[in-house]
């Protein structure tokens, strides 16, 4: 109880600021109640725990002591309100501290007292290769950055932009380390590491080994007496055995021509590729370097067909290729324009063109010349009225055509025995020759000796009016002459030498038809205005018809010319009496030659390199048309799956790749399908085509050293005599 007392007091004295001297300052009104209020607490625990700080030491050691204690407090206390009221505070707040002079530090105030704090950020440099340091006494301080990643094989470098950088290779880390059978070569992340030289030279005859001091030794296989046969390497070599030791022949292709290019191919077969490119020109712009198989190099004549109808093409020497215009000829309607508005300009299928004549719409008035006249840029149809088309003295008016008069001159028929007049309507003029003596069935008789010229008898047979003479023919004018019917027929005239003029059989009147039409529907008819010589060009692939079911099926096709190929729509052109068509010019260029498949009625593709052999790769070069015919390795051309080899088969071709056929045969472009394996080599093996299967075979790089914990060959870099770490 005694002790937990002493520690209660003491530790409210403590509280008082007695024990302690807290670094504010003495005036402090808070503060002085915190002291007021724990020095209460002092004297209730005294009073509960027994304790007089008057009492002196009386044998009760434990009153004694907390009253000795209480002394030396109090004592405490006095000093510290001396020291206290002797030391004033050094700053309220951060603007009272003076200023250290150090760019990069901080003044701060804590408690009443200035620090200085270093801020290191102040004094970045924006370099990437030092360390930014802030010094209380030195101000800002630059250490330079070490780099390095302890690997021999990178270059170590600070890019003041980002740091320390590792990757750039230093190629000449392993300069001087290895031998004749291994060399050296940096890995990154790694270092120096050693990789096995190879010494494979392809050639079966030998057998190939390292040995340090000396290298690469291809050594003879031993044949004869008992040793093993001798074995080719492919089918474009031969072997013997010589001396006890293999000698393989490789096949000599060489043509003696300069300009082609030999190999043997996978059946041991020679082969000579013609390359025009090593082949010297002759300077002249007409020809061109040609090499020939089994001739050697040439000149042939350059083609300077520029695939223009128009055109007439040939080589100039000094100039090169011309294609000179050729006059009259025609690509389209924009070659033909004769600068007359009223004239239909058209390129024909045979180049030329000709121009179809203004077509005006008739104003169904027979006696005017309907025609086109130009006005500027304009076609304007014109209607003049023309008396030589009424013919028998007839008049033209332009309103309502053939008229007997246009005044009463026009109608003196010089007969004293009628009154002659012209009578004018909105439906046309009409003469008058009204007869004298015409009543009561009287005739009128000339007679020079009256005073009129006529006289007046009784006719015993007539008729009253034009009305009794009807024939019920539009094309017949009833007429009831001096009481006598008669029926005059129309007479119709031409507007033009293309054109014939006829009476209309139903409505009367004159109509005009062209000369020309032959009422078939598949011809384009025009005449020439200035003979009226007809022209009826049949149109190529045209079907006639009146209703859509007499045309084709949509999407029929079929040619019409060797370029020219025809599409139907299954539609009937209702005022041409046509099926409709879309046509497709079939196009060619440096490479080839198009045309229309009679077959399939579309356009085809000749191409010019095609040389006809399923097993060579046809290339054209399209800006000069030279061909280029390589031989594919390993084609066989069939047309039937007969032909080909059986599936399974195995050879090599001469690149090294191993093909197995599969027995069938590839109608499309004529060759036995395959599929090929190309013997890639890895880190530990070397591949090869074996030409005896067919298969690809694989060495491996590492010959065994008779320990069974050893990995002859690392996969991941091929190095040779790891030890395997799982081994005991």
């Amino acid at each position: 109880m005694l002790f937990l007392c002493r520690f209660l007091f003491l530790f409210l004295l403590g509280g008082t600021g007695v024990l302690s001297r807290p670094h504010v300052r003495s005036e402090d009104t808070m503060n002085r109640f915190v002291k007021f209020f724990a020095l209460v607490l002092v004297a209730l625990v005294s009073v509960t725990c027994g304790v007089s700080v008057n009492t002196s030491d009386t044998g009760n050691g434990g009153t004694a002591d907390v009253a000795q204690e209480v002394e030396v407090v109090e004592e405490v206390a006095e000093v510290d309100k001396v020291e206290v009221d002797n030391h004033p505070s050094e700053c309220d707040f951060d603007g009272d501290c003076a200023d250290d002079g150090i760019l990069c530090t901080i003044e701060r105030c804590d408690n009443g007292s200035c620090y200085h704090t270093p801020n290191h950020v102040a004094c970045n440099d924006n370099n990437a290769c030092t360390m930014d340091e802030c010094d209380l006494q030195a101000g800002c301080q630059q250490k330079a950055l070490t780099c390095n990643d302890d690997d021999p094989c990178t270059a170590d470098e600070c890019l003041p932009a980002t740091g320390c950088n590792f990757s750039h290779v230093n190629e000449n880390a392993c300069l001087g380390l290895g031998d004749e059978c291994n060399q050296a070569k940096c890995v990154t992340g790694v270092g120096c590491q050693f990789f096995p030289v190879l010494c494979e030279d392809g050639e079966l005859t030998t057998i190939d080994m390292c040995v340090v001091g000396i290298g690469c030794i291809h050594q003879k296989v031993k044949c004869g007496n008992g040793f093993s046969e001798c074995i080719a390497s492919s089918k474009c070599a031969s072997v013997a055995c010589v001396d006890g030791q293999c000698v393989e022949t490789k096949t000599d292709c060489d043509d003696g021509i300069n300009c082609t290019t030999d190999l043997c191919d996978s059946n041991g077969l020679c082969q000579h590729l013609p390359m025009d490119g090593m082949c010297p020109s002759d300077s002249s712009v007409c020809t061109e370097a040609k090499c020939e198989l089994y001739l050697g190099c040439g000149q042939a004549q350059v083609s300077c067909d520029d695939n223009n109808e128009c055109t007439n093409d040939f080589c100039e020497e000094g100039k090169g290729c011309q294609n000179e215009k050729i006059p009259g000829c025609c690509l389209d309607e924009g070659d033909c324009n004769d600068g007359n508005p009223c004239t239909g300009d058209i390129c024909g299928p045979d180049h030329k063109c000709f121009y179809a004549p203004p077509v005006c719409e008739d104003d169904e008035v027979g006696c005017t010349i309907d025609a086109a006249e130009p006005q500027g840029s304009l076609c304007v149809c014109t209607h003049k009225a023309s008396d030589a088309i009424c013919g028998q003295g007839l008049r033209c008016r332009e309103t309502v055509g053939c008229v007997p008069c246009l005044v009463t001159a026009d109608c003196n028929d010089g007969n004293p025995c009628t009154d002659d007049y012209c009578e004018w309507s909105d439906d046309g003029n009409k003469c008058s020759n009204n007869k004298r003596c015409d009543w009561g069935g009287q005739i009128c008789i000339p007679d020079a000796e009256v005073q009129n010229g006529y006289r007046c008898e009784n006719d015993p047979i007539w008729c009253d009016g034009d009305y009794k003479c009807d024939d019920q023919n539009p094309c017949t004018d009833n007429k009831c002459v001096d009481h006598v019917c008669t029926y005059p027929g129309v007479v119709c005239q031409a507007y033009g030498l293309c054109q014939v003029a006829e009476c209309n059989p139903t409505k009367g009147g004159c109509i005009q038809n062209d000369k020309c039409d032959d009422e078939n529907p598949c011809t384009d008819d025009s005449c020439d205005d200035s003979t009226g010589a007809c022209t009826n060009l049949t149109v190529a692939g045209c079907v006639a018809c009146d209703t859509h079911e007499q045309c084709p099926s949509s999407g029929t096709q079929m040619c019409g010319g060797s370029s020219l190929a025809i599409s139907y729509t299954g539609e009937c052109e209702a005022w041409g009496h046509r099926c409709r068509t879309h046509e497709y010019v079939c196009s060619s260029d440096a490479c080839g030659t198009g045309y229309c498949n009679s077959e399939t009625g579309s356009c085809a593709f000749q191409e010019k390199c095609d040389d006809g052999e399923p097993c060579t790769d046809d290339a054209c070069d399209y800006k000069n048309g030279a061909c280029t015919n390589l031989p594919v390795p390993g084609c066989e051309a069939c047309d039937t799956h007969e032909e080909c080899p059986t599936l399974g088969t195995r050879v090599c071709t001469v690149t090294g790749k191993s093909v197995m056929y599969m027995g069938e045969c590839n109608i499309w472009n004529n060759r036995c399908h395959y599929q090929e394996d190309t013997c890639k080599s890895n880190n530990c093996q070397n591949g090869s085509c074996n030409p005896e299967t067919g298969q690809c075979v694989y060495q491996d790089k590492c010959l065994p050293d008779g320990n069974p914990c050893t990995a002859l060959c690392n996969w991941d870099d091929g190095q040779c005599n790891q030890l395997d770490p799982w081994c005991n």
